[in-house]
């Protein structure tokens, strides 16, 4: 049997017919909480949009929302936007969704909202530090008021025992962060391994390297 390597947070949604999933996750989510996080929060009523754009900060700003104790009923009336399906389907689990945006980069994000109406709008976009910047200067660009902030950190995890690279058939990247950090891990991307992106900007990220 196949064996493949997963090395984000959750494999539960990858597909890989006839293999075997082996999980090591080599990044570490780290919530942020600060007073300007939770001013963000607090304004909830206020915003006619709210833009995930990955499944972890989905799962960290729900995770907030309980901790601040402000209620989900907030959200029934603001527009949800998912960045793909993966990430949709998180959402999902606490609250609705709205939109998803096929294309899974902020570029496509951005096509997506291009084809709205934009007018009178306020977004929140809860995002992780290491996020890009292109759906924030669109906003800059075309004069929408928003609110965003970085409420968690994507850190490097090692754990004993790592996995041994001449067992594997498969690596599965789900981020730029997991090829950063498995280089950092390994030293080296084998590439007698089939090599797996999720998503063109991890492709990216995997083909500066190799």
């Amino acid at each position: 049997m196949k064996k493949v390597l997963y090395l984000g947070t959750d494999p539960s949604y990858y597909k890989a017919k006839g293999a075997q999933i082996i999980h090591y996750p080599v990044i570490q989510i780290v919530p942020r909480m600060d007073s300007y996080i939770q001013a963000a929060y607090n304004k909830l009523a206020s915003y006619t949009h709210l833009l995930f754009t990955s499944k972890n900060t989905v799962r960290v700003f729900f995770q907030q929302l309980n901790d601040l104790g402000i209620s989900k009923n907030l959200l029934e009336p603001i527009i949800i936007i998912a960045i793909g399906q993966v990430t949709a389907s998180y959402i999902k689990k606490y609250a609705h969704c709205s939109f998803v945006a096929e294309e899974e980069t902020q570029e496509g994000v951005v096509a997506f909202l291009c084809t709205q109406s934009l007018e009178k709008t306020h977004f929140f976009f809860p995002r992780s530090s290491l996020s890009r910047n292109v759906i924030i200067g669109f906003f800059k660009k075309n004069h929408i008021l928003f609110q965003d902030c970085f409420i968690y950190d994507t850190v490097i995890q090692k754990n004993p025992p790592l996995p041994d690279l001449g067992d594997i058939d498969e690596i599965v990247f789900t981020s730029p962060s997991t090829v950063k950090f498995f280089l950092e891990i390994f030293s080296a991307i084998p590439l007698d391994k089939k090599l797996v992106t999720i998503g063109p900007i991890t492709q990216k990220a995997l083909s500066e390297i190799i």
